[in-house]
């Protein structure tokens, strides 16, 4: 089964795709001025979207795992619509065509999402993950082509 690890800073939101507990795939997001003022239930929550979104095609269609160091998400999805937040209902709505279960982790246990999420891509969130990462690895490999 596979898991997505997530985590939310300060200034950035972090996930990694996990399968048998091996990484698969890494996403990274800098948060907006208007996302940092968000409260802390919905940066974890826009973190778990943005996984989602992020993976889509891994995990679509397949029941996967969302870990999470924010023990009050578990309790946010069961609860009945109108009792979110507007913000909060369109997050959850964007969920619920994914076949996913929270689980609460210790934050120490999410040293990588976390590190994603503290020292996040500088990409806009319509920037795919792996153009970015297209875009450092042209970066690294021009830049050991001059060395030579």
């Amino acid at each position: 089964m596979s898991t997505i690890s997530v985590d939310s800073s300060q200034y950035g939101l972090g996930a990694v795709l996990l399968q048998e507990d091996h990484p698969i795939a890494y996403a990274s997001s800098s948060l907006t001025e208007t996302q940092q003022r968000y409260s802390q239930i919905e940066k974890e929550l826009s973190d778990i979207v943005i996984g989602c979104k992020k993976f889509h095609y891994y995990v679509y269609g397949t029941k996967f795992v969302i870990e999470t160091d924010h023990k009050n998400l578990i309790d946010l999805l069961p609860k009945p619509m109108d009792k979110l937040s507007p913000r909060l209902q369109r997050m959850v709505l964007e969920l619920f065509k994914y076949n996913l279960q929270l689980r609460h982790v210790s934050g120490k246990s999410l040293y990588v999402a976390d590190a994603l999420s503290r020292n996040p891509l500088k990409c806009h969130e319509d920037t795919s993950f792996l153009e970015a990462g297209a875009a450092v690895v042209h970066t690294v490999s021009t830049a050991s082509d001059e060395k030579t």
